[in-house]
């Protein structure tokens, strides 16, 4: 098992350009790993890797080793294959580092095709197999499965938690609390606070929490401010290398989302007004963006705000006169945002 470790922990590359659409914007799930002729199966493994890619050349890899670990590829546009000349690791349990050295077993950083390798992407029942194969004939395969449209196409209502077996009702005064978990694994959710970030699905009713970044906002009601902390603060936080499982019952009615340790937050499915659908139809481009990101068919005093990874405000503009602004991301660090119009999550963007 060492080595299996050692392999995923230095499966570090990005991607620029893809003749395959269905590589990206998925997070894909660590299966199996061939290594000089011996596959280990490690489908059952509760505390998954996880790997997406994104069409701009940036990926988050999420693992019980490290949390966060990115890097650059030579893709070449013509055949699928590539080969690593840049990985980093930051985050977590990882102190920032350049891992030039240490591509031990199935990658080595080189700048030519000496270590070339090829991908490819097999579509199943549920989902998609995705197979990396080195020179050496070591393949890794992951695996993107596809939740259920009950899931995936609707939008749900925190209604109450239960933290350590205490029940908790959400406060009357304060009815907010949208969550939506689409199929390419991006969550948002809020209740007075909000947050937004990315899920990894099992092949079952599982998903585990990538990340989640947070605002830090504090209200003056003590009972709101008691429930938002529970829900942000101990039922999306924690240990992130384990899975929660979830249940749909009552018609498709309700979800309950059961955290690794027996929590639970119990959800109503809303039906959208008019009114708020509106937000599907905001237009977010160029995304992903270098220099500037332009917001379109917003409405009249519209407030806009940015957030990064952790929950901070970068970016914020009040009262937008047009229907069109832009948004000046050119000193903000690479990454992926998070946008915000009159309090609502509309978008992931991502800064290349």
């Amino acid at each position: 098992m060492k080595k299996l470790y050692i392999l995923i922990f230095n499966f570090l590359w990005l991607l620029g350009f893809s003749q395959n659409s269905l590589l990206f914007e998925r997070n894909w799930k660590v299966e199996k790993v061939k290594v000089n002729g011996s596959t280990i199966d490690i489908s059952a493994d509760q505390t998954a890797y996880f790997m997406t890619f994104y069409s701009d050349s940036l990926f988050n890899y999420v693992s019980n080793i490290c949390s966060e670990n990115f890097g650059k590829v030579n893709f070449n546009s013509n055949t699928n294959d590539f080969v690593i000349t840049q990985a980093n690791a930051s985050v977590g349990n990882c102190q920032p580092t350049d891992l030039n050295t240490n591509y031990s077993l199935f990658f080595t950083k080189n700048s030519n095709t000496v270590n070339k390798i090829t991908y490819d992407i097999v579509q199943k029942s549920n989902g998609y197999d995705l197979i990396l194969s080195n020179i050496s004939g070591d393949q890794l395969t992951f695996a993107y499965y596809t939740p259920p449209t009950n899931l995936s196409s609707q939008t749900w209502v925190i209604e109450s938690l239960n933290i350590n077996g205490i029940n908790y009702h959400k406060p009357t005064q304060h009815q907010a609390g949208n969550t939506t978990i689409n199929a390419n694994g991006d969550i948002q959710s809020s209740y007075f606070n909000s947050g937004q970030g990315s899920v990894g699905f099992y092949s079952d009713n599982r998903f585990r929490l990538l990340s989640l970044a947070v605002t830090l906002a504090v209200s003056d009601d003590p009972q709101i401010s008691q429930f938002d902390g529970l829900y942000f603060g101990n039922f999306f936080s924690g240990d992130r290398t384990f899975p929660y499982s979830y249940d749909i019952s009552n018609g498709s009615q309700t979800l309950v989302i059961t955290k690794y340790n027996g929590d639970k937050a119990t959800y109503s499915r809303k039906v959208l007004a008019t009114s708020e659908t509106s937000k599907s139809r905001i237009s977010v481009y160029p995304n992903p963006a270098i220099d500037i990101v332009i917001v379109e068919n917003l409405k009249p005093n519209a407030s806009l705000e940015l957030i990064d990874n952790s929950g901070k405000i970068v970016r914020s503009i009040s009262n937008s006169k047009s229907t069109k602004t832009e948004i000046n991301i050119k000193n903000l660090p690479l990454g992926i945002y998070y946008l915000k119009v009159d309090g609502q999550s509309v978008q992931k963007i991502i800064k290349k």
